[in-house]
């Protein structure tokens, strides 16, 4: 079974793929714009994913942020459109902060660091969904 992870940004959105819900692996990022839906639908279909898990930036004490708002609708959106692929919204807890520090940790360089923050915070997300379910 083949799982999507999304870390949903403002600006960029972050996707990594799991193969037979194994390993985590970043995939891609793109930008958030009025074609996101679209093209996650794309990946969804040419890649034969049977999940989709999103990262729910929730608040430190566990509730619900601005955010956190925002992804639960644009959860909602692409359910909508994948069905039957199920949608689940994962705790993604201080994931872009874990990327800065592994990418801080491998010297990865400023100009590199904007394209693959988004990625790795999503592997982060599948890495941790799938240890924990």
């Amino acid at each position: 079974m083949r799982i999507l992870a999304i870390d949903y940004g403002s600006k960029r959105v972050g996707l990594a793929i799991s193969e037979h819900a194994l390993l985590a692996h970043g995939f891609k990022t793109l930008a958030n714009n009025q074609h996101l839906l679209d093209t996650i639908v794309t990946i969804i279909k040419e890649r034969e994913i049977a999940m989709v898990i999103i990262g729910n930036p929730k608040n430190m004490n566990g509730s619900l942020s601005l955010k956190s708002k925002e992804v639960v609708r644009f959860s909602k959106s692409l359910e909508k459109k994948i069905v039957p692929c199920k949608v689940i919204l994962f705790d993604e807890l201080l994931s872009t902060e874990e990327a800065n520090d592994i990418m801080n940790l491998v010297k990865t360089k400023k100009k590199k660091r904007k394209e693959i923050r988004d990625q790795i915070a999503a592997e982060i997300i599948l890495r941790r969904y799938l240890t924990t379910s």
